[in-house]
């Protein structure tokens, strides 16, 4: 059976409200850097491109300059559709139709906005608008929206594992934690009760014994309240408490319980988790 933290809830907040803010704000920074430079690159890109082909004039420019700028803010309305609506979250067939009908409408109403732009705003005429054909930019276009909205998902997608990834791995850490502090807690109600009534019979029988064995069970109550505060402790602690308590079970077992230790030196500094060693001793006896 698995053990479960009993406060679980407390996984969720983990991550505080503030941090959480703080994580959204780097996130929207990251995207508008990555947005604007995006759109910039890809302007400047095709001007360079197409002043080595034919003559680059300054209406062709603010052309340009129209569509990168109709580029980021359609993008981005397009980003928030993705998100309210969902997407990120569709399965590939419902997907794939929203994908290529949405980057043709915003190939479309980038294309539309620049001309508009420049046409209304007496930058150029319908003439002088050649740089793109109305098919060849649109079509250029929503290419371009394609390749951005593959961009978007892909880097979402793999935020998400990776927040899974994490989230599993807090999850995990939180149950192995809960675990621990259930095995620090595990020491067994019905060895001290054994050991205080074996003890309780040696007093009058042989109160040296007696005094021996109360030392011992002493050291282990107070090995269990030290360890937990600690997450490691060395094997040579681990081992002297495995030691007092065979021999607080030898009283009752007499000489039904044997034991022998072998261990080596160079491992007694090595560090383990407090109590692993004395469950398994205990689950030995009780079951063996």
């Amino acid at each position: 059976m698995k053990a479960e933290p009993k406060n679980s809830n407390n996984y969720n907040s983990s991550i505080q409200p503030a941090a959480r803010k703080m994580n959204s704000i780097n996130r929207n920074k990251v995207y508008w850097i990555s947005q604007i430079t995006g759109w910039t690159l890809f302007v400047l890109l095709n001007i360079i491109v197409i002043s080595f082909i034919e003559e680059m004039t300054w209406q062709r420019v603010v052309i340009w300059v129209y569509l990168g700028f109709a580029g980021i803010s359609f993008t981005h309305i397009l980003r928030g559709t993705i998100k309210n609506r969902n997407w990120l979250n569709l399965p590939l067939k419902k997907l794939i139709p929203r994908v290529l009908l949405s980057s043709i409408i915003t190939g479309t109403l980038i294309y539309s906005f620049a001309f508009m732009a420049s046409y209304l705003s007496g930058t150029t005429s319908q003439e002088e608008y050649t740089a793109l054909t109305p098919v060849a930019g649109i079509t250029n276009l929503t290419s371009v929206t394609l390749f951005w909205m593959l961009i978007y998902f892909s880097i979402n997608y793999f935020e998400s594992n990776k927040k899974k990834e994490i989230e599993s791995l807090i999850w995990e850490a939180a149950v192995k934690d809960y675990e621990l502090k259930t095995l620090r807690s595990q020491l067994n109600p019905h060895f001290m009760f054994n050991a205080m009534n074996s003890i309780r019979a040696l007093i009058e029988e042989d109160p040296e014994s007696a005094k021996s064995a109360l030392t011992k069970l002493s050291n282990i109550l107070r090995y269990s309240l030290q360890m937990e505060r600690m997450e490691k402790v060395s094997l040579e602690d681990e081992i002297e408490t495995v030691k007092n308590y065979l021999d607080l079970e030898s009283i009752r077992f007499e000489e039904r319980l044997k034991y022998k230790l072998n261990i080596e030196n160079c491992s007694s500094k090595v560090e383990i988790p407090p109590m692993m060693i004395q469950t398994l001793v205990e689950n030995g006896i009780k079951h063996g």
